[in-house]
């Protein structure tokens, strides 16, 4: 009995000397805490978006690569097509000079 009412008393006196805190989340506490979360909200939206935009640009630069190679290899062609135009039309001259000549008496 003797050690309840000691155990009281140290009690009464704890209250009655020490600075009663409250318990709980105040309003700073709250308000930092939506900060950070609105802060790290925003940065993972901006950081999406800006992957999203490189994959498509990635895209965009890989077809047009694509079409860079195709149209390198037509120019390849046609400029072996017009060499071999070149040669049948010198080809032709050359005949058609000989031929002009067996002409001429």
């Amino acid at each position: 009995m003797q050690e309840e009412n000691i155990y009281q008393k140290d009690q009464e006196e704890l209250d009655k000397s020490s600075v009663h805190k409250e318990r709980g989340i105040d309003w700073i506490t709250i308000l930092s805490i939506s900060i950070v979360m609105f802060a790290v909200i925003s940065l993972s939206l901006i950081q999406t978006y800006i992957n999203k935009e490189i994959y498509y640009e990635s895209r965009e630069i890989s077809k047009i690569q694509k079409e860079y190679n195709i149209l390198k290899e037509e120019q390849v062609s046609l400029k072996n097509s017009i060499n071999h135009l070149r040669y049948e039309n010198l080809v032709v001259d050359m005949i058609s000079d000989i031929e002009a000549k067996k002409d001429m008496p």
